[in-house]
This record gives structure tokens, C-alpha cells and sequence, in this order.
């Protein structure tokens, strides 16, 4: 039944997303067309210019479309009137939220793959020759380096933070929809109320440790802590990655539970 979830899960937003990534690689390649006419005018570069907007807009709205359509399939397809047929399937609601939730992810990494081609399309030539090489040199002279083989491991961890923190944010949009569902009316209302709340309360957290942190930055404690980092800035790496990682999915985990619990035992659909 998992699998059957997942194919239906990868239907649906593989019907929707592939029009956004279309989108994308079209604009790139109208931009890339544009600079075989390269010329030193005033309507050129107003043209040029408004495709390389066009070029930034599509992805944005890729970006943005996927954690849009990600929400409102959650919703649609557990709350609204399909809720009644979703549930009615021999699986369980970890199940419903696991496969949603695995769908949306590798959706979002297609979308981003999807930007990085039109970003190469755009600039394929001089440009993304020299993007190559200064990339190139950048990790062969300055990052490699400076960590040699650490490196490796540097990127892997940049991937799973990324991943771990998608998951996190598509979480808090599914808690913040169930807890809105708690509410006899205006329920989307609610869920748009929670969402502003918890973003809310996170900037003054962090507003909160920033005030901290600056107030200690003289003190011999946080001197202590920074020659200490500076000394060993390889293993600090790997431990700052570990714990952002670890935070991710412990809250990630929360919020599953949270928005498990609701759909399993306080279900209230329209």
C-alpha cells in the first residue's frame, strides 16, 4: 500500500511541477537565444534584461509553487471532502504523512535541479566556462586546501542539513494545517494564525540570543570559545553541521508526532 502511495503521491506532483521546470528551462533558453543578437542599443538591453527578470521570476515561482502545491495537497487530500477516501485506504496516517512528505521532497530537489539548468542553459559559453573555473579554483585552492579530504564530507553534510531543514519547514506548514483543523470554523484561518505565531516567536528567539551573544562577546568566556573553534575549526565544522542536523530532526520528529496525533485521533473534516 506504501508504494501505492508513493506512485500516487509522484503523479500528482510530477503533473504539476513539470509545467514550473518547463517554465524555467524555456525562459533560460529565450535568454540564451537573446545573446546570439548581442547589441550595444538601448532596446536590446531592456529586452536582454527583462528575460534574465523573466529567468529569475520562474524560479522563484518553481520554488515557491512547490511548497505551495506540497501544502495544499496536504490539505485537500486529508481535510477537505478527499479526506473521506484517504482515510478510507488500508494505510495509516504515519503512512499518509510519510508519503507526502518523501514525495514533496524529491520534488523539491527535481525543482532545483530544473533551476540549475536554466541557470547553465542562460549562461552556457564564456560565462559558464568562467563560473566553472572560478569554481574550480575555489575548491581546489581555497577550500580543498584548506580541509583536504574534509571536504568531502563538508558537502554531504550541506546536503543532509538541506534536506533535514526542507523537511522541518514542510512539517510546520503540515502541524500548523492540522492544529488549524482543530477549530469548528474559519480553520484555514487558524492554520495561517500558527504559522505567523511560531514565525513570530522564532524571531524573537533569535533576536533574543543575538542580544545575548553580543552583550558576551567581550566577556573572557566567549574569547575562550572563539580561540578555541580557531583551533580546532575542522572538528568545530563537523560539530556545528551535527547539531544543526540533529536539531532538524528532532523538531522534525515533533512536528510529525504533533500532526500524526491530530489526524489519528481528532480527524475533523469538512
Amino acid at each position: 500500500m506504501v508504494r501505492k502511495l508513493m506512485k500516487y503521491e509522484f503523479a500528482f506532483y510530477f503533473k504539476r511541477l513539470l509545467p514550473l521546470g518547463l517554465l524555467v528551462l524555456g525562459t533560460a533558453l529565450l535568454n540564451r537565444i537573446l545573446q546570439f543578437f548581442e547589441a550595444d542599443n538601448t532596446p536590446y538591453r531592456i529586452i536582454f534584461g527583462s528575460s534574465v527578470v523573466l529567468l529569475v521570476i520562474a524560479i522563484l515561482a518553481s520554488i515557491i509553487g512547490t511548497l505551495v502545491i506540497a501544502v495544499g495537497r496536504f490539505y485537500k487530500n486529508i481535510f477537505s471532502n478527499e479526506g473521506y477516501l484517504t482515510m478510507s485506504l488500508p494505510a495509516s496516517s504515519e503512512q499518509h504523512i510519510a508519503a507526502k512528505l518523501t514525495a514533496a521532497l524529491v520534488c523539491s530537489v527535481l525543482v532545483g535541479v530544473f533551476a540549475l539548468l536554466g541557470v547553465s542553459i542562460a549562461t552556457s559559453g564564456e560565462v559558464f566556462a568562467e563560473l566553472v573555473k572560478a569554481f574550480v579554483f575555489l575548491m581546489k585552492n581555497v577550500i580543498w586546501k584548506a580541509f583536504g579530504g574534509h571536504t568531502v564530507l563538508y558537502i554531504v553534510w550541506v546536503i543532509l542539513a538541506l534536506c533535514t531543514a526542507s523537511v522541518k519547514v514542510l512539517l510546520v506548514c503540515y502541524t500548523c494545517i492540522c492544529i488549524g483543523q482543530l477549530a469548528k470554523k474559519n480553520r484555514i484561518v487558524l492554520a495561517v494564525v500558527c504559522y505567523f505565531g511560531y514565525y513570530f516567536i522564532c524571531q524573537i528567539l533569535g533576536t533574543v540570543f543575538i542580544i545575548i551573544m553580543t552583550l558576551a562577546v567581550q566577556s573572557d568566556l566567549i574569547e575562550q570559545i572563539m580561540k578555541f573553534i580557531g583551533e580546532h575549526l575542522t572538528g568545530c565544522i563537523h560539530a556545528g553541521f551535527v547539531f544543526v542536523i540533529l536539531w532538524n530532526l528532532i523538531f522534525s520528529a515533533v512536528y510529525f508526532l504533533i500532526s500524526n496525533r491530530i489526524i489519528k485521533r481528532k480527524l475533523n473534516l469538512e
